[in-house]
């Protein structure tokens, strides 16, 4: 005997003597015997059985679960276990959804003649489950016209928890208390008063809900359902040809130190088709006179025309034109633009003066544009300008290439261009980008154009390259690197003296619930004044830092930078960083939808804007306001009290105020602006306006030879059936009557909401119902609602053999008519909303036929009127039998 197995001996022999466990259980994969559940899943919990004690016979295992748990699968029979042996056993358990969430405690029991020989503790972590079912309680079908509609809803909390609920609906009021308190298991039923809308038309649909919201989730459980209003007065359809008008008239008001100006403007703006048949549209603008030129309110005189029909589109007069994003981005000019479609391809041509900058007399040239497919698209464009460059004026030339794509997760447009300008050849760069992958995003935006160079952009730089990286849900890292040394063509919309800046920023940005939110920033940086007469040029070394809080009706957020700032407008020997320091608070109130209202308040320490070494301090204040009242009257305020001078590179705004207020088809609008507009204007300027307007549908035609359609839907269902003609609806009334006035001589194709027609009812007939209007033409039509049937079917092996049935062609057919579905994991298959007739079943699938005998296929059966027909196809495998020949071997089917 080895000295092996005597050990073996001496353990056993020890563990024989030993009464506290007789037999000993344990598990391997859960830590402290502690079992994690949660409400749906199904859990198999593994553990072992070890004899310890003596050679067991026809033993059981029990587990004594709690309630509210039970067992789906348990390994419990024994029929031997002897010392020494290792028995791997298993159940699965599973939880009833209203058992309370919590710690459970449960044993197996080991069991020989009703005497427990061992018990093994172990507990169930069984998780929270927050879970709100809203059912609305005798959910109309339809509605008449009425004022007012009381909807009830079933309210359940199907969680394991106590919950406090929150109840609120959109399209009415809650009636009673709109908190309530359900125990697991428990519901209570809630009522919702709406009011419903007037309207004279034939079918209108109204939606009903009710949001249920709990503190701990974010995204509230909502029940909604709609509801057709149906109107006893048929309305006809308008009989005209009309073209959609809107015209307004203002008073603008303009104040600045130098100048102060009132005049009236009218503005007449209008789009739509000019014909019966909608194959011209035409749009236009008319705007003026010009009493005086405010382009950066957007004031300014316009006169313009478009026309397109078919493959062709013309325009003509003041428009912004965009002809690329380096050779003249967003040029507002009076011109012509005439392009046409060729297949996938785009031909454009055009002519413009431009109006705001004196530095362009006229530019010309065409596009040529190519879609490869749905994700890729090129052009190809040329463009000569007409401009003046340091007191000359030039001829240049541009061609580029410029190219679309996106597709999933990745989205770029790049534009390469060359220039010609008296004989000098330079070029120009653009590329844009976003890369958007599970966890990574990355985001480049590029331009580089040459000193010679004189599209929108000269001799400039830019590269704005950002990257984050989710460490988790909650957790994201980045990174970017800018550049910007921009030069564009400035005009009077353009007020725009971008300084020069460079920076890296590294941020970390973290979740820390669905309420809190907290971001780092570490930047370094640089950025300096373009105008002859600096006002800033400094460098940056900060940690930004911000927080934000969010709760049902406020929200609080801090930020701010700590940091080092090099002021390089100082005497070189002067220069060194020094402190610096912003805080900011803000705080936001909305009560309702409707109304909110915040107020922030900022501190800056710097020396980045003075010549000398001297702290400055600023102080920054504002107030946001937005209400809305029954999306009729809306109200804007926003106040900012000053700026830092590195901001007032741009035009800025202090105070920004607006009324508007909308009744039937007018408005009226009070709008002022109170701001900075930056050099060569330089100055602080009022600007106001009260404008009013009125939307026209105007009558250009009378439409001739108009048609209708009168029908009735029969059978087993009539009233309330909603139908479709060309996107027009009505609902049947009581009698099943329906009614389309007024229809242009043409086809049409007649379709039915298929939920209002009934569980298991189609209209007999071929649908869409194809529908021809003659000029003056009443056509009557009769419909025949049906009652239909369903087989219910599935593929069976013999002898009850398992196998893959999934994914099984089976065709219902008959003459006329086909349809294909395909088994699901264990063979089933049905067929819905099938006319009574007679009808034949089979296998499509070519690999089952080769793999399996099919005693019944194509088999003949037959379907009645709201009856569910059942079906089994009966299959079993090929076998093969072996023929032995003297040296050959032949297999061939049975």
């Amino acid at each position: 005997m080895t000295k092996y197995a005597k050990i073996l001996i001496l353990i056993l022999t020890i563990c024989k003597f030993t009464t506290g466990f007789a037999q000993e259980f344990f598990t391997q994969n859960y830590e402290q015997d502690l079992i994690d559940l949660k409400v749906g899943e199904k859990k198999v919990v593994f553990y072992n059985l070890i004899g310890t004690d003596r050679d067991l016979k026809n033993t059981q295992v029990q587990i004594s679960l709690p309630d509210g748990f039970k067992l789906l699968t348990n390994s419990s029979e024994i029929s031997s276990l002897k010392i020494g042996e290792l028995k791997k056993l298993f159940f699965t358990l599973q939880v009833e959804p209203n058992t309370a969430f919590g710690s459970y405690p449960f044993l197996i029991k080991l069991i020989e003649s009703n005497t427990v020989l061992t018990e093994y503790p172990m507990r169930i972590n069984l998780q929270k489950n927050q879970k709100i079912e809203i059912t609305p309680i005798d959910k109309p079908d339809k509605l008449s016209q009425k004022a007012q509609e009381e909807v009830s809803f079933l309210v359940k909390n199907a969680g394991n928890d106590t919950e406090t609920i929150e109840l609120s609906s959109r399209s009415g009021k809650v009636l009673g208390s709109s908190k309530i308190n359900l125990l697991p298991g428990q519901s209570k039923i809630i009522k919702t008063q709406n009011d419903l809308p007037t309207s004279n038309q034939e079918i209108r649909l109204i939606s009903f809900d009710l949001l249920a919201k709990l503190k701990d989730i974010e995204k509230p459980f909502v029940s909604l359902f709609t509801v057709p209003i149906m109107s006893f007065a048929t309305s006809k359809s308008d009989p005209y040809q009309r073209f959609p008008i809107s015209a307004s008239v203002m008073w603008n008001q303009f104040n600045s130190s130098t100048e102060k100006v009132g005049a009236f403007t009218f503005d007449i703006s209008g789009k739509g088709f000019i014909d019966n048949k909608n194959k011209h549209l035409v749009d236009f603008i008319a705007r003026g006179p010009n009493n005086f030129e405010l382009p950066r309110f957007g004031n300014i005189d316009q006169y313009f025309l478009g026309y397109e029909t078919g493959r062709w589109r013309a325009e003509i007069g003041d428009k912004m034109f965009s002809i690329s994003d380096i050779t003249d981005n967003a040029r507002f000019a009076k011109g012509i633009d005439l392009k046409r479609k060729v297949g996938k391809d785009e031909i454009s041509v055009f002519y413009l003066k431009p109006r705001f900058i004196k530095t362009i007399s006229d530019e010309f040239g065409a596009t040529f544009t190519h879609n490869f497919n749905e994700n890729l698209k090129s052009s190809v464009i040329y463009l000569h300008k007409n401009h003046k460059e340091k007191s000359f004026w030039r001829n240049s030339d541009f061609v580029s290439l410029k190219s679309e794509f996106e597709k999933s997760i990745f989205k770029g447009r790049g534009e390469i261009s060359l220039s010609a300008s008296q004989g000098v050849v330079s070029s120009g760069f653009f590329y844009n980008s976003s890369l958007e992958l599970k966890k990574l995003r990355v985001f480049t935006n590029a331009i580089f154009t040459g000193k010679n160079y004189f599209g929108f952009y000269n001799n400039s730089l830019l590269f704005n390259n950002s990257a984050f990286y989710n460490i988790s849900k909650k957790t994201t890292v980045g990174f970017s690197k800018n550049i910007s040394q921009l030069n564009p063509s400035l005009d009077a919309f353009i007020y725009t003296i971008s300084p020069y800046f460079s920076s890296n920023n590294f941020s970390i940005n973290h979740d820390i619930n669905k309420y809190n939110k907290l971001r780092f920033n570490f930047i370094t940086g640089e950025r300096e004044d373009k105008m002859e007469v600096q006002t800033y040029h400094y460098k940056e070394r900060l940690l930004r830092y911000f927080y934000d809080l969010k709760m049902s009706q406020w929200n609080v957020r801090i930020d701010g930078d700590i940091g080092k700032t090099l002021n390089l407008l100082e005497a070189k020997d002067s220069q060194k960083y020094s402190d610096s320091y912003r805080y900011r608070g803000l705080i936001g109130y909305t009560p309702k939808r409707n109304f909110g209202a915040s107020v922030f308040l900022e501190h800056l320490n710097t020396t980045r804007f003075s010549a000398l070494d001297n702290q400055t301090k600023f102080w920054f204040y504002g107030i946001n306001t937005q209400l809305n009242i029954k999306n009729s009257l809306n109200i804007n305020v926003n106040y900012r009290n000053n700026y830092t001078p590195d901001e007032l590179y741009q035009s800025q705004s202090f105070l920004d105020a607006s009324v508007n207020y909308r009744f039937r088809n007018q408005e009226i609008s009070l709008m002022a602006n109170y701001g900075y507009i930056p050099p060569p204007v330089n100055d602080r300027n009022f600007f106001a306006t009260i404008k009013y307007t009125i939307h026209l549908n105007t009558p250009i035609r009378k439409k001739k030879g108009l048609g209708s359609v009168e029908g009735k839907v029969e059978g087993v269902k009539t009233a309330g059936v909603i139908l479709n003609l060309n996107g027009k609806q009505v609902m049947t009334d009581a009698e099943g009557r329906f009614a389309f006035n007024d229809l242009v001589p043409g086809k049409y194709y007649l379709g039915a909401n298929k939920s209002t027609l009934g569980f298991g009812n189609v209209l007999d007939a071929n649908m869409p119902y194809l529908v021809e209007i003659a000029p003056n033409e009443h056509k009557p039509i009769a419909l025949n609602v049906i009652n239909t049937g369903k087989v219910v079917g599935n593929v069976a092996l013999k002898n009850n053999e398992t196998d893959d049935l999934e994914h099984i062609l089976v065709e219902i057919h008959n003459e006329g008519f086909s349809k294909v579905t395909t088994t699901d994991a264990v063979g089933g298959f049905q067929f819905s909303e099938l006319r009574a007739g007679d009808y034949q079943v089979r296998i499509l699938s070519e690999n089952i036929k080769k793999q399996y005998l099919i005693k019944n296929t194509n088999q003949n059966l037959k379907v009645n009127k709201g009856e569910e027909t059942l079906f089994t196809f009966n299959i079993e495998e090929k076998k093969k039998k072996v023929n032995f020949q003297k040296e050959k071997i032949i297999l061939t089917d049975l």
